[in-house]
């Protein structure tokens, strides 16, 4: 199991932090579980890089889990209680986007929400309405674009790219593209990217004998990439894919990667 960090991201920020500058935009984060337990330094680097590009961050108190714990395991009530709950949060803000760090998350909230409500269900419209604003943080900042300028970095990375990816037709470059200006920074490509690392939410629970023998591979494209750095979007898949590589290897998200060349 991931070791769970000593202080949750709701301890380090929360409520509404200023932009550095006149605010060129207003986003809402939604924090998912991976990055608030496991991976704090994610959601840091998240508020940093934003708030940085002059982008106003409302962490709104209150939000839980997305559900797709819950849905993996069959518990579709629970997943819904869950659903109403965020959509009741969310949809009050006045944001120009809802922003995640986890692609799972954001495929839940894009595609799944409206799903998990009945058609005449009161919040049926909010739910609609936010899906059409959820986005991935690079995706986003690749979108809107970055005002501020990284410093030249002399570091290559590889990328693997997270399996809940589908719901966004340029989540899976975003990464690639809002990196790439980065002067010194080389990317090293997997011979096979996009190929699952065996993780799959609690799939390598279940089934650690087939999850393990899956990730073999992915290690071995990481290896032959001969860079000690990786980068994804999943938390799982982050997880997953460091407790199989050598401790001199280093798997993070690729926001904290451009938080790096912010010297942040």
């Amino acid at each position: 199991m991931p070791q769970l960090a000593d202080k949750t991201f709701e301890k380090i920020y929360s409520g509404t932090i200023k932009a550095t500058e006149t605010p060129r935009a207003r986003v809402a984060y939604f924090v998912g579980c991976g990055t608030n337990f496991m991976f704090p330094d994610t959601g840091i680097s998240t508020v940093k890089v934003l708030i940085h590009n002059n982008i106003e961050v409302i962490i709104p108190d209150g939000q839980v889990c997305c559900g797709i714990p819950c849905i993996a395991e069959g518990d579709v009530k629970s997943a819904a209680e869950m659903v109403r709950k965020n959509v009741q949060i969310f949809s009050e803000l006045d944001v120009d986007a809802v922003i995640t760090d986890c692609t799972s998350c954001g495929m839940m909230m894009k595609e799944k929400f409206p799903k998990l409500l009945e058609d005449d269900d009161p919040l049926q419209a909010k739910a609609i309405a936010m899906a059409q604003k959820v986005w991935e943080v690079t995706d986003y900042l690749n979108h809107i674009g970055l005002t501020a300028e990284a410093s030249e970095m002399d570091e290559s990375f590889t990328y693997h790219v997270p399996c809940h990816r589908g719901w966004s037709p340029t989540v899976k470059d975003a990464p690639r593209l809002l990196l790439a200006p980065i002067n010194g920074l080389e990317l090293r490509e997997m011979e096979n990217p996009e190929k699952c690392c065996g993780g799959a939410g609690t799939f390598f629970l279940d089934h650690r004998d087939l999850s393990e023998s899956i990730r073999t591979h992915k290690i071995q494209e990481i290896n032959e990439t001969q860079t000690n750095l990786v980068v994804t979007q999943c938390p799982i898949c982050r997880f997953y894919i460091a407790s199989g590589l050598d401790k001199k290897k280093e798997v993070i998200h690729p926001i904290t990667l451009l938080a790096r060349a912010y010297g942040m």
